[in-house]
């Protein structure tokens, strides 16, 4: 093989695999007409759960996007986490949290990962608390009477049983709205697929030696 088809099989490969670095948004309700809004503190922590679609390799979290109204008073430490769902249906415990700035006005937010992986086929919650009590002041989440929402890959949300809690530990079932979110994830290829880019950083790599020489 010379060097010219190394290159073409390489870049071509490469480009290919691009795709699979893309986050798709898979489930969003931002479009659906804001109720009211929930007050978010250290003292109160809310739970929104969603449903990972059909990929058999799972998922790769790349985002949270939140629709937020202004906050009140003097929040601080607004934080966002993934948490998984435990036994008897309730946020169990912590998989990763995800990085963004605290929100000082109304409007979408959103909160990036490293590499929270999902399964397919499962309930995860998106959790929010803050580092003030909500006398201090309170960041506020949009909530929606609608159950409208767009997925795909049989992404959805919406069945939540527990959605608030004093202390991140203890979960009451005491809401029926539904907060304002999207997900954005990149699914994960196929074993094979994986192989076909590997191979194509080889490529590349041999290409470049071939040209030192």
């Amino acid at each position: 093989m010379n060097t010219k088809t190394i290159m073409a099989f390489a870049v071509g490969t490469l480009l290919a695999a691009k795709g699979f670095a893309q986050g798709t948004i898979y489930v969003s309700n931002l479009a659906d007409q804001p109720f009211k809004a929930a007050a978010v503190g250290s003292d109160g922590w809310y739970a929104e759960a969603f449903y990972t679609g059909t990929n058999p390799e799972g998922y790769v979290l790349n985002s949270v996007q939140l629709l937020m109204a202004s906050p009140t008073g003097s929040p601080d430490g607004f934080a966002v986490m993934i948490y998984e769902e435990g036994a008897s249906g309730e946020p169990s415990s912590e998989i990763g949290a995800l990085s963004g700035t605290d929100p000082t006005s109304g409007g979408i937010y959103t909160y990036s990962t490293g590499s929270i992986s999902l399964l397919p086929a499962t309930a995860y919650y998106i959790i929010v608390t803050s580092a003030t009590p909500i006398t201090t002041g309170a960041f506020e989440w949009e909530m929606t009477t609608s159950s409208g929402y767009t997925s795909m890959d049989g992404w959805r949300t919406g069945g939540i049983a527990y959605g608030d809690s004093s202390d991140g530990s203890n979960w009451n079932n005491s809401r029926g709205l539904a907060f304002q979110f999207a997900v954005s994830a990149t699914a994960v290829p196929e074993p094979s697929v994986v192989s076909l880019v590997g191979l194509g950083g080889l490529a590349l790599a041999l290409y470049y030696r071939l040209q030192m020489r």
